[in-house]
């Protein structure tokens, strides 16, 4: 079993260390597990220049 929650709060708490993040703007951290043995990782965030990043992460 994943621990969703927890990968979810490991991901904020990293991002909230980042300078090139604006931590002003909302931080999305979405994980979910699609399939027994997989965890899809989806992060989105405004850096210091105004630009929305987004990044997505499968694993399985």
């Amino acid at each position: 079993m994943v621990d969703t929650a927890g990968i979810q709060a490991l991901v904020m708490a990293q991002m909230a260390l980042e300078t090139g993040v604006d931590q002003t703007r909302p931080i999305g951290v979405n994980v979910a597990q699609p399939a027994p043995g997989q965890v899809r990782l989806d992060i989105s965030y405004t850096d210091t220049t105004g630009a929305v990043q987004a990044l997505s992460l499968q694993t399985g």
